[in-house]
């Protein structure tokens, strides 16, 4: 008769031995047990059949007395098939074994045969299933440990719910993966503090398919706690990956403005010998684009920009590298707009105009002059819902200039009328000659200086004096109505202060400022702005700048404004007009926008003791933004982005959920909280992405307060937000908004204010507002126009200009849905191939590879130059770890 339960020989304190291979009657001796240990088995499944693993589970240890090897290995075998175990190996005195005794419980079988005797050892492995769950108990005992384990088939989005009623319970996760050259292993660890409540949402957990060991550990906590642990498999789709050892391609592009990273999802560790910790700085090629060669799996791929400003790093996740293949990887071109070089210059989409199968597009190029950039059909594209169209031409435009100088000459440029009048003069005098020219000088009322020529307006100009009132608005909507029908216009307004009467004790004009940014708004008349010396309305010429498509500058003397005044009138030349054959079919339209921006800061994760405004949130915040993300529709395009100190796009553009979610796993609360700096960023980004329904959520636990010396700056970000027509939303985890921040940061913005002083008031807020955005029409089918301009200047630097609009053209034949030019997306390229034809006969010859050369990286150049002695053609380069045998020292190497 077969045992499989024995519960009589064993000691009162130890659980019933589940499974002893031998007839009724024999006695165990020499039990063991413990409620976490481990053995070795095999593990490997059929594709690996002999590898062998540690198992972790409740262990048992005995022996009993047997006939011997020879005759009783054959019963053994016997009572272990009997019991309906799978046989892994039956060497003459070692079986192995393993019996499935549920669904979700394995028992693993070691047995050792002596000449008398026979030694068991036996691990009970606990294994969660999806959509189960498992309770256990630990203590700050023998049993603060408890292990089990998780088969994750790499199909879907997997998450960890953790329930506990007290103490800190500390989870570990580890996965590896082994074949050939390529060794990856993870290492998870996430502890749930119990300030964060009984739930705890795991969905930072490893996403690779495979086998994952688990451990929780009470590390906090006295007496008995009830664990129960549930898995939740049916999140989103995952991006799938090859097995395979060879390494793999990342190509990236359109990030000109910072140093780009490519990091192991899931704080994973490679281990291959073609592969370095230094291949996770991207290489540039003369395109500007980063290349890495890279083990196959899941990346993180990080970008710092370049300048100094808020945000640390931009990232996306969950790319996907494959063996053998290079990923190529778009990153979405808004953020070159986002993240130029201030004073870099930019591009500006000033018209457009189309029939059904041509178009024509107009472009300045800001601040172009400076880095010479020419737009020419090999360096630019054009985009038209979301399917390239092909350049026919690009010509720069040689309409004459109509250009209109709105001149300050109000009472407070006294003492410096002089030297504001001489660069006005400058700058009339350098217009082209064809270029027709007009002043407005303004105090009190506007008056437009008479003359009849260029040399009759200079002599006007001498005569004016600074006296009276700031009539700014009505001078600006004189300077457009005579621009109004222009085919080339310009408007340039120079002014030291705001619109103010005499004593400043009123306005000085009949219109508003509502009135002129709405009017501005309507028209096609770029409009530069010079704000002079320290009192000038930063936020009416910041705002009229950005809604025309101009650019707002600052001089603080004359010397200054002269400069400022050479900028815009480089500008006004660097105007081009791009001539396209439409794609035949329109690949993406108009989305929908949203940007979640969410407070980090410490008092996001601090005792409610320690002060105001404290508390314990961010598990509470991060589980109801999982709800939030997962129930948006699946055409909106998402951003995450963090702020405490500084700012963090935790994930660019996507519609990805699952990257959604990776991101939002990153949260953590540490550090201060940078208002401005943080708006600043979300309006950057969202203002260029065009789209008739933008969105911002944004989130924070502090007042929505800056300093003194930041306020003009915060009240410019917030009128540009309601310029761009972004729908804001300003939620405050506060008891009450005190001195009503957050419902001015909302009436300025054009948004609505949300004062939500509990979770459970954040919860409902949420989950209202995802009520509304299924239940709201979706945006209009409009055409989405982008133009790029790549550009390598002389040092061999990359620099990208893109704008994008949305135009009504003609439509496109609805072509197959694809990812969204707004949005990163990536795609199978090219396969990658480190030894070929050409290799062998420039370098290695009949070297063997691998054996006697190894090639770590090979970076596509497709370089020319010449001079009149040669012509010189660089097709690529080649990184070599190993040349004739010998191996490169693994050192830092610099050049002088």
């Amino acid at each position: 008769m077969l045992l499989l339960l024995f519960p009589a020989l064993a000691p009162a304190e130890t659980p019933p031995i589940p499974f002893i291979p031998a007839d009724e009657g024999v006695e165990p001796y020499d039990i063991a047990f413990s409620p976490t240990n481990f053995d070795t088995f095999l593990c490997g499944g059929e594709a690996q059949a002999d590898r062998a693993c540690e198992v972790y589970g409740a262990h048992w240890s005995y022996s009993y007395p047997w006939p011997g090897r020879e005759e009783g290995r054959p019963l053994l075998v016997q009572r272990i098939e009997q019991a309906g175990a799978t046989l892994l190996r039956g060497d003459e005195d070692l079986l192995l074994a393993r019996l499935d005794e549920s669904d979700d419980s394995r028992l693993w079988m070691r047995i050792s045969l002596a000449p008398d005797s026979v030694h068991v050892s036996l691990v009970r492995e606990r294994m969660l299933l999806p959509e189960a769950s498992m309770t256990f108990t630990l203590d700050d005992g023998e049993r603060n440990e408890f292990t089990f384990y998780t088969e994750h088939p790499g199909e879907r989005f997997q998450r960890m719910d953790v329930r506990s009623a007290g103490g800190a319970i500390d989870f570990k996760g580890v996965w590896l993966r082994e074949g050939g050259e390529l060794r990856h292993t993870i290492d998870y660890s996430h502890v749930c503090h119990q300030e964060h409540g009984p739930l705890h949402e795991l969905y930072g957990i490893p996403q690779f398919k495979g086998r994952y060991r688990w451990t929780a550990y009470l590390n906090q906590g006295a007496g008995e706690h009830a664990v129960t642990v549930t898995l939740r498999g049916d999140g989103p789709a995952l991006p799938q990956v090859r097995e395979g050892e060879t390494l793999g391609g990342l190509l990236l592009r359109n990030v000109p403005y910072g140093a780009a990273q490519a990091l192991p999802e899931f704080d994973g560790q490679y281990r291959h010998p073609g592969f370095y910790g230094s291949d996770q700085i991207g290489d540039k090629n003369p395109q500007g684009e980063a290349v890495f060669w890279l083990p196959p799996g899941l990346w993180k791929v990080r970008v710092n920009p370049n300048r100094e400003q808020s945000v640390t790093f931009v990232e996306s996740h969950l790319v996907p590298v494959q063996p053998g293949e290079i990923t190529e990887l778009d990153w979405p071109d808004s953020l070159a707009e986002a993240f130029a070089e201030e004073g870099g210059g930019r591009l500006e989409i000033l018209g457009s105009r189309a029939e059904a199968a041509e178009a024509v597009v107009d472009i300045s190029l800001l601040g172009s002059e400076r880095a010479r950039v020419v737009p020419e059909p090999g360096n630019t594209r054009v985009i038209e819902s979301g399917a390239p169209g092909r350049i026919t031409s690009i010509e720069r435009i040689e309409t004459p200039l109509d250009v209109v100088v709105l001149l300050d000459s109000s009472g407070s440029m006294k003492g410096q009328m002089e030297g504001a009048l001489a660069a006005t003069a400058g700058f009339v005098r350098s217009l082209p000659e064809d270029a027709r020219v007009s002043v407005i000088d303004f105090d009190t009322k506007p008056r437009q200086l008479r003359a009849k020529d260029r040399k009759g307006l200079l002599d006007a100009l001498r005569k004016i004096r600074a006296n009276g009132a700031t009539a700014l608005y009505d001078t600006l909507l004189e300077g457009l109505n005579g621009l109004e029908g222009k085919d080339r216009p310009a408007l340039v307004l120079f002014t030291d202060g705001v619109d103010a009467n005499h004593d400043d004790t009123g306005p000085g004009s009949v219109a508003t400022r509502e009135e002129v940014l709405e009017r501005v708004a309507a028209s096609d008349i770029p409009v530069f702005t010079i704000g002079f010396g320290a009192n000038s309305d930063v936020n009416t010429l910041g705002r009229v700048a950005a809604l025309s498509g101009g650019e707002y500058y600052t001089a603080d003397d004359p010397q200054g404004l002269a400069a400022v005044f050479d900028r815009v009138r480089d500008n006004l030349g660097s105007q081009y007009r791009i001539s396209y054959q439409r794609p035949r079919k329109a690949m993406a339209g108009n989305q929908p926008v949203l940007s979640l921006v969410v407070d980090n800061s410490g008092s996001m994760d601090t005792d409610p003791e320690a002060g105001a405004g404290s508390g314990y949130r961010i598990e509470k915040v991060r589980q109801i933004m999982r709800r939030f993300v997962e129930g948006l529709p699946p055409e909106y395009l998402v951003q995450v982005m963090t702020f405490s100190g500084d700012s963090q796009i935790r994930q660019v553009m996507t519609r990805d959920k699952a990257a959604q979610l990776r991101a939002l796993a990153a949260m953590e609360g540490a550090g201060s909280t940078d208002i401005l700096g943080s708006v600043e960023m979300a309006l950057k980004t969202l203002e260029a992405v065009p789209s008739t329904h933008r969105t911002l959520v944004y989130l924070t636990d502090a007042a929505l307060r800056v300093d003194d010396t930041e306020q003009e700056q915060f009240e410019l970000f917030l009128g540009q937000l309601k310029d761009a027509n972004i729908s804001s939303l300003w939620v405050g985890m506060v008891e009450e908004d005190t001195d009503g921040v957050f419902g001015h940061a909302a009436q300025s913005s054009g948004g609505r204010a949300v004062i939500a002083p509990g979770l459970d008031d954040l919860d409902r807020f949420f989950e209202t507002l995802g009520g509304e955005i299924l239940g709201a029409p979706p945006p209009a089918r409009r055409s989405i126009l982008r133009v790029a301009v790549n550009h390598r200047d002389e040092a061999g630097k990359s620099r990208l200009f893109s704008a994008a609009e949305e135009v009504e053209f003609p439509p496109l034949v609805a072509g197959d849905r694809v990812a969204s030019p707004e949005q990163v997306s990536w795609r199978a390229g090219a396969k990658l191939i480190p030894y070929d034809g050409a290799v062998s006969r420039l370098l290695s010859g009949g070297d063997r590879v691998v054996r006697e050369v190894r090639i770590a990286k090979r970076i596509p150049l497709d370089l020319e130059a010449e001079n009149q002695a040669a012509r010189l053609h660089l097709g690529e380069m080649l990184f070599l770890s190993r040349l004739r045998g010998i191996d490169a020292p693994r050192a830092i190497v610099t050049w002088p």
